[in-house]
């Protein structure tokens, strides 16, 4: 049987020479359909009328942007409007304008794991009047009101005291809130909703969320003191508050005095992604925030909850992003820069000043289609598929409004003497899945070598995890055999060439598993990421791994890959990352004299040489690698007062790696 299909009725007034407003309408349950990566723009209002009383009549795949009313008189579960979500970056978003009146329609979301969440991280886009109206209308049953851990939902609290506060059925629900789902207990049947095997998503239905609003945040709700002084005490729901509060950023104990502080938790209050990448700035980049001492933002991955104790957040640092507030930089995984519908997020302070209340402003000004922060992909308004190929119009408007702002590169805030080098290091297991580990190495001129900087972040635990992480690296480029900073993000100055970067690979109890590490590549700022193609920086510089067991030694590439044989090795330094190269080009960041005094390869006609530095009296090893990471020539107690020529087989990339007899070592790739 063939279905039948209806245009979108489409009435068009000019209310200037720039702008066409136009009103569309749908008049019937004909089905209409948005392609992924397509949007489509109305200038004026968009209505269902009563007619439309099919499910899924409006299939959204891609982005809808309304700037006009958008009125649902058909359906009152909003059910004939749906936006489908068919993986984590593929999935509708509607964007209604925040001085416009909204009605229900209806998203689908993947479900929440309860075998990663005790307590589902979730947020909700749409409005409702209390606690009981939600569980209505999200998951068909009402508010379980019960003792704390029986109870349906809790919600953080970022203006009393740092805790999780448990509802009940009258409670209140605001626009915002970080709310966490009961996946442990019964608590109304959320937990078999999510364990059901027969989808691995939900319908959730709503009125959205669409105005502006600001939501308040204190610092004065966290205990004075430091870690130790407080750790112990004792919340509402007499709770000790290290039993639930750790830090994402932080070194754990007394070392930071403002560890376990100032992490201010809030939902995305849209049905459409949030971006986040300039929440910290004051400069031209108009999100409508200016948030002072911005430390950074983190995303949680687990949360497992003990009762009468509280929850440990376990393998939470998988989506962090560090701020260096004083150049407008940002480190780590720009994944936790873009919020996703129905996803929370935690903003993290420095400390507590600059006065005590701050806001978050949520407005039109960080709603976006994009998946990547910092940039915002506005494609042509396109028109929505319809299934017997019928054409359809759209309304022609300038997207360019959804986030002019945006428009800007962040590498344009970068100015000649700011650079920046970012290599991501990923786990992945025999079968090729993401373990959830990864850490970061960052290269750049804006720190200093063997002390902590805005750019770094500790793992909050790292005692039962398989994975690798980092550690302080030494000023001096000695080697550094074990560490108190596990390190998730660890920041190097430019001139750290040719020493170790400590990159420690720690296996949990009774792990023989093999593993493979995988690499992405960041150049100017964590928004642009290099593509396979570019393989490795253009100007010349590389990360390099080295496994100092089996003497393999590889440059770091968009294609990198390593494997980490199963063995019952932990804690131990067998792997290095080097840094060897700063950019030669800049003649203020590179003088002369320190040229003077490094050893450096150059080419020789149609050979390599290696000019030593004077201050070594022998080169205790010289060796070769292929860019396969296989060692190809060897040379040992090398004179270094003489240029040493270097015979390369063959055309090709390697690399040279040389160990001194003073402990220094220099590493450089080179290319026949």
């Amino acid at each position: 049987m063939k279905n039948s299909y209806l245009f979108l009725s489409l009435c068009i007034g000019v209310l200037s020479s720039t702008t066409i407003a136009q009103d569309a309408y749908v008049t019937g349950n004909q089905k209409v359909k948005v392609n992924p990566n397509t949007l489509v723009y109305f200038g004026g209002n968009l209505t269902l009328n009563n007619a439309v009383t099919a499910v899924k009549v409006v299939e959204n795949a891609g982005n809808i942007k309304v700037n006009g009313n958008f009125a649902n008189a058909g359906d009152a579960t909003g059910k004939n409007f749906i936006s489908t979500w068919t993986a984590e970056k593929n999935y509708g978003q509607v964007i209604i304008n925040e001085a416009s009146t909204a009605n229900h329609l209806a998203m689908e979301k993947g479900k929440i794991s309860p075998a990663s969440f005790d307590w589902g991280q979730f947020s909700i886009p749409y409005s409702f009047a209390t606690a009981n109206d939600a569980m209505n209308a999200l998951f068909g049953t009402n508010y379980v009101q019960s003792s704390r851990y029986y109870s349906s939902m809790m919600t953080w609290d970022n203006t009393d005291k740092p805790e999780f506060d448990h509802l009940v059925s009258t409670s209140p629900m605001s626009p915002g809130d970080y709310v966490i789902l009961n996946l442990k207990y019964y608590s109304g049947g959320i937990r078999t909703l999510m364990e059901d095997t027969s989808s691995n998503k939900l319908l959730y239905p709503g009125t959205p969320t669409n105005g502006s609003f600001s939501r308040t945040f204190q610092t004065s709700v966290y205990p004075t003191g430091n870690w130790n002084d407080w750790k112990e005490l004792k919340n509402s729901h007499n709770e000790r508050y290290r039993t639930y509060i750790d830090d994402k950023i932080r070194q754990n104990g007394t070392a930071d005095v403002n560890y376990g502080k100032y992490h201010y938790q809030f939902g995305n209050p849209y049905t459409s992604n949030l971006n986040l990448a300039f929440i910290g700035r004051a400069d031209g980049y108009d999100d409508g925030n200016h948030i002072t001492n911005l430390a950074g933002v983190a995303k949680l991955s687990k949360v497992v909850w003990t009762p009468l104790s509280g929850n440990i957040t376990s393998e939470s640092n998988m989506f962090i992003a560090k701020y260096d507030n004083t150049n407008h930089m940002w480190s780590g995984s720009a994944d936790a820069l873009i919020v996703k519908p129905f996803e929370p997020f935690i903003i993290i302070l420095d400390d507590a000043a600059s006065g005590d209340a701050r806001v978050i402003n949520f407005s039109d000004k960080l709603k976006t289609f994009a998946m990547a922060p910092g940039v915002v992909v506005n494609p042509a308004p396109v028109a929505p598929r319809l299934e017997d190929d019928n054409a359809m119009e759209t309304a022609e408007g300038d997207v360019a409004e959804d986030r002019v702002h945006n428009n800007n590169s962040m590498a344009a805030s970068f100015s000649t003497k700011k650079y920046f080098y970012q290599a991501e290091l990923m786990l992945y297991n025999q079968a090729d899945e993401f373990t959830g580990n990864k850490a970061f190495v960052v290269a750049t001129n804006m720190a200093k070598n063997g002390v902590p900087n805005k750019l770094e972040s500790e793992y909050s635990d790292f005692a039962e995890r398989t994975g690798f992480y980092l550690a302080q690296e030494r000023a001096n480029g000695t080697l550094v055999d074990a560490s108190d900073r596990k390190m998730h993000i660890n920041t190097i100055a430019l001139n750290y060439t040719n020493k170790p970067i400590p990159f420690f690979f720690n296996r949990k109890a009774g792990d023989n598993e093999t593993y493979v590490v995988k690499a992405n590549l960041y150049f100017h700022d964590i928004f642009s990421k290099l593509t396979e193609s570019d393989f490795n920086y253009q100007d010349g510089n590389s990360f390099f791994f080295h496994d100092s067991v089996e003497d393999v030694l590889l440059p770091i590439t968009t294609d990198f890959s390593y494997n980490i044989q199963a063995s019952g090795e932990n804690l131990t330094n067998r792997y290095q990352v080097y840094w060897n190269a700063v950019p030669t080009a800049d003649k203020e960041l590179i003088a002369e004299e320190l040229i003077a005094e490094s050893t450096i390869i150059y080419k020789d006609k149609a050979t390599h040489k290696v000019r030593f530095n004077p201050e070594w009296s022998l080169a205790n090893t010289l060796k070769v690698y292929d860019l396969s990471g296989r060692k190809i020539m060897e040379y040992f107690n090398v004179k270094t007062d003489a240029d040493f020529e270097i015979k390369l087989p063959t055309n090709g990339i390697y690399v040279v790696k040389i160990e001194s007899n003073t402990g220094d070592v220099y590493t450089q790739k080179i290319v026949k």
